[in-house]
């Protein structure tokens, strides 16, 4: 009897327990951004080998890992899907913290970043997990394109610089040649125009 009423109380309770699909896409990380951030851990230098433990980078993808669980990608999510009215829960900090809870990351030794996404609803879990590629590509792009804007502004500064040094040494040249009547440009270049 006991069995019997154990099988039945089994049975019923995987008839009131709603199924949980999972929808997984599996990605490669764009080339380019991962020699982005071999570089950026290349510029520690020797403190790279101690802060990469310890943030847990011991492949390329950990670092788009990490973009992944992101709280501004979790925004976007929850308030692209509404997600507060989906999981039924008053603030963004617990639909993140439920996002949090179906979603999961991994990243193998081939450098394929896996994103898993549980859900009820098998298309809002598709629709999610495609979701966090196209966050994920748009936040690298952004970075990258962050990257390129610093570097483009750090050397329009450099050639700023050169050109008021160079302005500078042109007046100081000119400023010598009246005092010394050392050197005087138009002259010379009046009897060489006119050998």
């Amino acid at each position: 009897g006991m069995a019997l009423a154990g099988g039945l109380a089994f049975g019923a309770l995987a008839f009131l327990l709603t199924p949980r699909y999972t929808a997984t896409a599996v990605i490669m990380p764009p080339q380019q951004q991962q020699s982005t951030a071999s570089a950026l851990l290349g510029q520690l230098g020797p403190i790279a080998g101690l802060a990469a433990p310890g943030l847990g980078l011991k492949t390329p993808g950990d670092l788009f890992i990490g973009i992944l669980g992101d709280r501004s990608i979790a925004d976007r999510l929850v308030r692209t899907f509404g997600l507060l009215k989906v999981y039924r829960v008053r603030t963004m900090t617990d639909a993140r913290k439920r996002l949090a809870k179906r979603s999961a990351f991994s990243s193998g030794k081939d450098s394929l970043i896996k994103i898993s996404v549980d859900d009820a609803d098998p298309k809002l879990a598709a629709a999610l997990a495609n979701a966090y590629v196209s966050e994920l590509y748009g936040q690298t792009n952004r970075l990258a394109l962050t990257e390129s804007a610093q570097r483009r502004l750090f050397f329009e500064r450099q050639v700023e610089t050169e050109k008021r040094s160079l302005a500078d040494a042109e007046a100081a040249m000119r400023s010598t040649q009246e005092q010394t009547g050392v050197l005087q440009v138009n002259a010379q270049v009046e009897s060489v125009i006119q050998s």
